[in-house]
């Protein structure tokens, strides 16, 4: 089962006085949490292609089996 927690506002560390909603999840043995900003997907590939979501998530859900 996949799970996605989106997040938006103010990047960490970008100024110094900003608040922050904080989250929770149990996780448990077994599980796996991948973190990522949305940066990754300005990446390209040799052709000059931009990754998109659907391209990392084939890519994740591959790679956790």
């Amino acid at each position: 089962k996949r799970i996605m927690l989106s997040a938006s506002g103010n990047p960490l560390g970008h100024a110094a006085e900003v608040s922050y909603i904080q989250k929770t999840m149990k996780l448990v043995a077994g599980d796996k949490l991948l973190l990522f900003t949305d940066g990754l997907f300005e990446c390209t590939n040799p052709q000059g292609e931009q990754w998109n979501l659907k391209n990392f998530m084939r890519l994740a859900e591959k790679s956790v089996r």
